[in-house]
């Protein structure tokens, strides 16, 4: 019996010195060392990684298409023709309102011209209302625009009345017009912008000749005007005045339209009752 305990008690021990040796190899195994993780952690943990970096640059690229697509239909205009009311970015507000290549030649000869309108006026003759949140595909905005129509639609009446320098003048003050206007709904906040500041120095050009052709035809009209001449050239006058005086958003939106509206029809009883007058008519008429 003693030989059998023997080998019993020695199977034993070496039982238990490989079970002691197991546990050590796989401590060493698979605790880290110095810091470091296993290779299967580190595998996880890498994979763990590779994932929140596709969700951050899956998120990014969401936020980037976002961006783009609104600043897409920004671009495109609202077809509702509701105003925009976000503020915009300066770069695309600049971009809007510079001046295209055909216009800086114009632009580098009248420079002097507009130094010299702002030194005299205290930058007061070259500026212009900020129209937001209305612009040019607002109905507000479509409708102030509109107005300017009146004037092409006298100078067509006038010119076929046989008057073809006032109905002319009239005509391409009312495409200078519009033009201003259109430029200063786009320019949406931004002062002194090239664009705006040419158009509306081509627009003060026109409008001072075809009120000095209608000043010098109501000045020699025979037998003088009628009371509702001065009447209308009053109103339209009264609403200029307004709208410099509230030159801001909607309230110039309406005074300035009131302007156009009896400003074009003085343009047309003057020019009517110019070409009907007895007396030989002028400027090439």
């Amino acid at each position: 019996m003693r030989p059998t305990t023997s080998i019993q008690h020695r199977a034993a021990v070496c039982l238990l010195l490989a079970v002691s040796y197991l546990q050590t190899v796989a401590s060493f195994t698979v605790q880290p060392r110095s810091g470091l993780l296993p290779n299967s952690e580190l595998a996880v943990v890498r994979k763990n990684s590779q994932h929140v970096s596709n969700r951050w640059s899956s998120t990014l690229h969401m936020t980037n298409d976002s961006k783009e697509e609104a600043s897409f239909l920004e671009r495109l205009g609202n077809p509702l023709g509701s105003p925009v009311k976000e503020a915009e970015d300066e770069i695309s507000v600049r971009s809007r309102t510079s001046l295209p290549p055909g216009l800086t030649a114009i632009q580098a000869v009248v420079e002097p011209l507009q130094s010299a309108l702002d030194d005299a006026s205290a930058d007061w003759i070259l500026s212009y209302a900020d129209l937001r949140p209305e612009t040019a595909t607002s109905w507000t905005g479509q409708v102030f625009l509109a107005t300017n129509v009146l004037y092409l639609l006298a100078g067509i009446v006038l010119t076929m009345q046989g008057d073809y320098w006032f109905g002319f003048m009239t005509e391409v003050t009312s495409i200078a017009s519009f033009f201003y206007h259109y430029t200063q709904l786009e320019a949406r906040g931004e002062s002194k912008a090239p664009t705006v500041r040419l158009a509306l120095l081509c627009d003060y050009i026109c409008a001072f000749i075809s009120l000095g052709t209608a000043s010098i035809y109501l000045l020699f009209l025979p037998g003088g005007a009628p009371l509702d001449f001065f009447v209308t050239i009053a109103l339209s006058l009264a609403f200029l005045g307004l709208s410099w005086q509230y030159e801001q958003g909607k309230p110039y939106l309406l005074f300035h339209s009131l302007w156009h509206i009896f400003g074009a029809y003085a343009g047309f009883l003057i020019g009517t009752a110019h070409n009907q007058a007895p007396l030989p008519t002028m400027f090439f008429s």
